[in-house]
């Protein structure tokens, strides 16, 4: 609602209200014009009342400042009315600002305005009101007419058949390959194992039952044992000298022996194919 003329030169009055548990109910909030709220130290939240064009016949209770409260308080060029502070809002941000700021600290010579009631205990017990601010604005010297600041101008909201409606997605955006979707789990593996993953994904999408790897007998299909441990006891004896020289020439000899080209393809065949299986089993697990 737009303030009437007679009201609307008014300075704006920023006053720094508490939110302690033992503060409540506090006095003022629906005569403000704006309210701050953020978090202090503690825990707690703290309040920051804006008054010009409505009046209160109590407002409080009235706590310390915050620098950031100063900040605010700034861009209405305002009375800042607080009761002390923190020593970066006294002697660091407050100095800094006092062009944009008129300070009304109860604990630095401002106590024109304040006074404290008996029904509660201090700190929570320092109140005022519009009328006592306003009064003590000449004797601290500050004028009781807004600045000519910019103003910020308020505009009720438009009827709901006037307003733009927008469309939000929910969930994970499709991602594609080939036309068919891969699962979110293989979003982000390389590209080699995503296009496996798109091959298992256009299987499925056919339903054509092809076996996916082929099985390969090995010494997995052999029988196991049932029973406990059955080596004779001669594999378990001590080998003899004899057989021990017997075994370190053997070595001796493959070591020395030069691997033939058979030997060496055979061995990058099976290199190769371990490197593929590992690498098929970490795109099967959904790591990159």
């Amino acid at each position: 609602m737009p303030a009437s003329p007679d009201v609307a030169h008014r300075l704006p009055m920023a006053i720094m209200i508490d939110d302690n548990r033992v503060a409540r109910p506090q006095s003022g909030f629906s005569s403000a014009s704006i309210v701050y709220q953020a978090p202090v130290d503690g825990g707690e939240d703290r309040y920051m009342l804006i008054f010009q064009e409505g009046t209160a016949s109590d407002i409080g209770p009235v706590r310390s400042a915050r620098p950031y409260f100063v900040y605010w308080a700034t861009e209405y060029k305002a009375l800042y009315g607080h009761f002390g502070g923190d020593n970066k809002s006294l002697y660091v941000v407050l100095p800094a600002l006092s062009k944009s700021v008129y300070n009304q600290d109860d604990l630095s010579g401002g106590s024109c305005p304040y006074h404290r009631i008996a029904t509660r205990a201090a700190p929570h017990n320092a109140y005022t009101n519009s009328a006592a601010l306003i009064n003590c604005l000449p004797h601290m010297g500050y004028p009781s007419t807004y600045q000519g600041l910019p103003v910020r101008p308020f505009q009720d909201d438009l009827p709901a058949s006037q307003r733009t409606r927008l469309r939000l997605h929910h969930g994970p955006l499709p991602h594609r390959n080939r036309g068919l979707p891969i699962p979110s789990r293989h979003r982000f593996l390389s590209p080699l194992c995503r296009r496996e993953a798109a091959g298992r994904s256009r299987q499925q999408a056919a339903g054509d039952g092809a076996e996916r790897h082929r099985h390969v007998p090995g010494a997995l299909d052999r029988p196991r044992p049932t029973g406990g441990l059955s080596l004779p006891m001669s594999a378990l004896a001590r080998p003899s000298s004899s057989e021990k020289a017997r075994r370190s020439s053997a070595r001796g000899r493959r070591r020395r022996t030069p691997p033939s080209r058979a030997s060496t393809t055979r061995r990058a065949t099976r290199y190769r194919s371990f490197e593929a299986r590992s690498s098929s089993k970490a795109c099967r697990s959904g790591r990159p």
